[in-house]
């Protein structure tokens, strides 16, 4: 494993609720920040053993301090995953650094992207505030790193485009322009790449399903729905079963010999 640097604030040690925890809390919390399999994104796999043999703190210390944070929304270990909702907010980016972390995202396993990202009525950021930032900044990033090679595609594909953008707008109650050159270009790409309008309606239809009249309703634009990231991932996310409803059965009509419809019983 390659040399990595992590620069903690001095602040660290005066910090309000790092002041409040015991010394074996501060270790944990401090490794956390710092563990070998670290990184900008601050969500990486770590094994309990190993966290135990890097830091000597005993095993149920260790699942006591977890508790303690995810309590506290600060730190979260899930399923083997050390996850930090506020990590990469506090982090200076160069444009190379916002590729690497668009990186990190992709390397995710898929169901821990689906539980942080996916849909918010479900999984992991279920009602966790801590990790509406984290959303934020991360669709931020994929648009900022994605853009600068979306804008080559020379081809107009205006019909393409102008179906694509109506349906949103129809959609998800949006009202977007075939004027913005960012929207298009995303949109161009993926064409490009392959991918037919019937794919980014059957994305606008899961993605509007799960995140109208959410907090994620925001992202229901283009540069977030049909970022080189997300897109193929999302176009094969499944629907949502819908309720059934309580629908009056249809009641049978009986007729006699003589096909005349029989009286219904009361």
């Amino acid at each position: 494993m390659a040399d990595k640097s992590r620069i903690v604030n001095t602040k660290f040690w005066t910090d309000s609720y790092v002041e409040q925890l015991n010394p074996t809390e501060k270790l944990l919390f401090l490794y956390c920040l710092t563990s070998p399999q670290s990184n900008l994104l601050g969500i990486y796999e770590v094994s309990e053993s190993r966290i135990r043999f890097e830091t000597r703190i005993p095993l149920e210390t260790i699942r006591k301090g977890f508790e303690r944070f995810a309590k506290d929304k600060k730190i979260y270990y899930y399923h083997g995953f050390i996850i930090i909702p506020t990590f990469l907010s506090h982090q200076k980016l160069n444009s190379n650094m916002k590729i690497g972390v668009t990186k990190l995202i992709d390397d995710l396993p898929e169901w821990l992207k689906q539980e942080l990202f996916g849909d918010v009525s479900q999984g992991l950021s279920n009602d966790l505030k801590s990790f509406e930032k984290l959303r934020n900044t991360l669709f931020e990033l994929e648009i900022e790193a994605g853009s600068e090679g979306e804008n080559k595609d020379p081809s107009p594909r205006t019909d393409e485009v102008k179906k694509i953008i109506e349906y949103l707008n129809q959609r998800a109650n949006k009202k977007f322009t075939t004027k913005n050159k960012e929207n298009n270009s995303h949109i161009k790409a993926r064409l490009s790449e392959g991918f037919i309008v019937n794919d980014f309606k059957k994305v606008v239809d899961v993605k509007t399903e799960q995140w109208a009249n959410t907090d994620m309703d925001k992202f229901l634009r283009p540069t977030t729905l049909f970022s080189p990231s997300k897109f193929e991932s999302y176009l094969n996310e499944r629907p949502k079963r819908k309720e059934e409803k309580n629908e009056p059965q249809t009641q049978r009509i009986a007729f006699d010999k003589d096909g005349i419809p029989k009286k219904p019983n009361k």
